[in-house]
Formats: structure tokens, sequence, C-alpha cells
């Protein structure tokens, strides 16, 4: 039987997502200061929102992406755009559960489709 995730206890998973949501949420304040740099975007055109076990995104059209840690199936939740992905950590890498894709894929393809320019996400 394989293991679902790379955890083997709760608290190590709970920190293992605080850090990449504090990761995620750098990022994106960098990017939002480079575009606004760039007079690209509007300095209001989304707000990073960092709490105990979510990380949400919410754009000044009152659009929302959401993170959120699920601790019991070690997996963090990605909600937007009315579309839901589920990623598990295998071998140091966030994959979406049901299609293979790494959990920057999709987030740098939702924040360049949402901005209107290329995003690049790492982790």
């Amino acid at each position: 039987m394989s293991k679902r995730s790379d955890f083997s206890e709760d608290r190590l998973f709970r920190l293992a997502v605080q850090e990449v949501y504090e990761d995620l949420a750098d990022q994106l304040e960098d990017l939002l200061e480079l575009l606004e740099d760039k007079k690209a975007i509007e300095a209001d055109f989304f707000e990073p929102q960092l709490a105990a076990g979510s990380l949400s995104v919410v754009f000044e059209d009152g659009s929302v992406f959401m993170l959120s840690q699920q601790t019991p199936t070690h997996e963090i939740w990605l909600s937007a755009n009315y579309t839901a992905w589920h990623f598990l950590c295998e071998e140091g890498q966030w994959i979406e559960r049901d299609t293979g894709l790494a959990m920057t894929e999709v987030l740098a393809q939702l924040f360049s489709d949402k901005i209107g320019t290329e995003v690049q996400i790492q982790l």
C-alpha cells in the first residue's frame, strides 16, 4: 500500500503548509509590486490574505482564490473560478491528486489568466 503524502504526522504537514503559504504570499506581494511599478495594474488589484490554515487572494472584482489546509487528508485544497483542486505532497512536490499537475502550474495559469500577463510561481 502506497502512502498518500510525504507527511507521517499532522504537525509536519501543518508546518509544511504554513511554509508554502508564506512563500506564496511573498511571491504574490512581489508580483503585485512589480506590476504596480510597470503600471500594469492598480495597487489594489489583488490582496493576499494569510491566516492559520489558509491563504486567500481577493481581487478587486470580488473574486477569490482560496487555498485551504486539509489536515485529515494531508492535502491543500484550491478553489478558484468555481473549480476545485486537491494537492498532495509527493516527493517534495505538491501535485493535484486527479490530474497530476503541479500546484505551481495550476496557480501560475490561474494568475496569468486573471491578470492578463504571464506569471511564474515557484516553490
